[in-house]
């Protein structure tokens, strides 16, 4: 399918309402290769929405359903109108079933099936069908999926003209219309304009400028930049955003760093963003680091480590090259396991996703191994996995380890309680631990200091880039944008 507007089955109620579908041009969709589609396809109650001014050529399906205009099951409120239909496998419009739908002044060529088609009929009305052109190789205009309720096509017909190419033109005694050439201006040639003479003017056909659908070059012209001639570069662009030119900047090999998001707005519209040499253009938004290095934070100050419990600590995000820095963390790989619950942290069953209002306390559990004897608590331990539900992952801060009773307590209790809360309560709960400075033990990995904001890391040998990323955001921001393109950019390293 070209577009797809709409995703539930039957009469029932959909987001998708009162949409434009207008101005495309869609070609060449199927190939051979697909089937069950159409040019534009719609899926249950649309109402309001209107499909207008599109052009539809070529679809090709491997078997059944290479349809040009297509309300699938349930379609309702939806009206096609000056759309122009050429060469389809089967039929140029198809519903389902449906209610409430009209097709008005479009011109269907060249349908390889019947033109019309209407898989199930019901009792009541789909449709109208009014001053349409309709013109097909041969055989019957109209087809149905099963027996007429009524003895009719189940839509109202009105001031359409049908023409079969080959002389003989079906109309099955369903559809009613006028019979007659609709004197294209060249039909051979892919014009499907009317000449001053047709009979369709006279049947209330309005004609419409259909090369006006699909995109439309505009003037062009290509802006070089390079990281340091970056900022003024765009800054040209969006100067002659009036004179409606189609603008390519392209990017010579190198980093380009942003201190904040690229933020795009309507004076960027009909931009293309490119890189000389596809790949070798890196939008950034970190800086080199070295480990030992002191973070500056240009988000504000950062929290000492206590106060941290259910939520994450801001920490600055660390790369090399290309790849996540890993906080600190044991096992290396994996998780540790434990079974007794000394305190759960919550009373009462909890299944739900609600946070519970009756906790008892931040919870606790017995570790048989003495590892966690080795960490500083005070200076920030985070347990990372599983302590009740297989479902419910969670980063809890911890608050300590009784290494006589071999008993970790928690800072805060975790979302649904450890361990007893589950139905699972009879397996192994499981975590791994991680912002620990005792557990820099291996390469890829970091530890932050949140007080002296200094970075170490085990550096992988080879290593070409350690990066630390400290301000918050994505790499680009875009609104109220018309056609925009990026090709060939790379963007790499954001906290975001």
């Amino acid at each position: 399918t070209g577009i797809s507007v709409g995703w539930t089955w039957g009469y029932w109620g959909s987001y998708a309402q009162r949409n434009e579908i207008s101005f495309n041009r869609i070609v060449n969709i199927g190939q051979g290769r697909m089937a069950d589609m159409g040019g534009i396809y719609t899926l249950g109650a649309s109402f309001g929405t209107v499909v207008t001014n599109n052009v539809i050529m070529h679809v090709n399906s491997s078997s059944y359903g290479g349809w040009g205009m297509y309300n699938d099951e349930g379609s309702e409120g939806v009206r096609w109108e000056n759309n122009l239909v050429v060469d389809t496998s089967t039929d140029s419009y198809h519903i389902h079933f449906g209610r409430s739908n009209e097709v008005v002044n479009c011109v269907l060529v060249g349908s390889r099936g019947s033109v019309l088609a209407v898989s199930r009929m019901e009792a009541h009305r789909q449709g109208a069908f009014r001053r349409n052109v309709v013109v097909w190789p041969n055989g019957p205009a109209f087809r149905s999926g099963n027996r007429l309720v009524d003895g009719t096509a189940q839509a109202d017909f009105d001031g359409n003209l049908f023409w079969s190419e080959d002389g003989v033109t079906e109309l099955n005694g369903l559809c009613r219309g006028t019979v007659a050439d609709p004197k294209f201006v060249d039909a051979a040639a892919g014009d499907w304009r009317l000449r001053p003479d047709s009979p369709a003017l006279k049947l209330g056909f309005r004609p419409w400028d259909y090369s006006l659908s699909g995109r439309r070059r505009r003037a062009e012209r290509t802006v070089e930049a390079t990281p340091d001639t970056f900022a003024a570069a765009l800054a040209d662009v969006r100067a002659r955003h009036g004179e409606r030119e189609h603008v390519t900047l392209r990017l010579a090999p190198g980093d380009y760093r942003l201190d904040e998001p690229l933020k795009l707005t309507t004076s960027d519209s009909h931009l293309a963003i490119v890189s000389a040499e596809p790949g070798r253009a890196r939008f950034v938004r970190g800086e080199r680091a070295t480990p030992g290095w002191v973070v500056e934070c240009a988000a504000g100050p950062l929290p000492d480590a206590e106060g941290f419990a259910r939520v994450r600590p801001h920490l600055p995000l660390f790369f090399y090259d290309g790849k996540w820095a890993v906080e600190a963390r044991w096992p290396n790989e994996g998780y540790a396991e434990f079974t007794n619950v000394v305190e759960s942290g919550v009373s009462g069953r909890v299944l739900n996703s609600v946070m519970p209002d009756n906790p008892t306390g931040p919870g606790a559990f017995e570790f048989a191994s003495d590892r966690p004897a080795r960490w500083n608590f005070d200076e920030g331990v985070w347990l990372c996995g599983y302590f009740s539900h297989d479902w419910a992952y969670e980063r809890v801060r911890a608050a300590g380890f009784d290494a006589g009773r071999r008993v970790v307590s928690m800072a805060a209790a975790a979302t649904y309680g450890i361990g007893s809360q589950t139905w699972s309560n009879n397996a192994g709960r499981r975590f791994f631990a991680c912002g620990v400075r005792a557990e820099l033990d291996a390469s890829g990995e970091f530890f932050f200091d949140r007080k002296t904001r200094r970075v170490d890391f085990i550096a992988p040998p080879g290593m070409r880039e350690f990066v630390a990323v400290t301000r918050p955001g994505g790499f680009l921001e875009a609104e109220g944008v018309d056609d925009l393109r990026i090709d060939g950019v790379v963007f790499e390293y954001a906290l975001e």
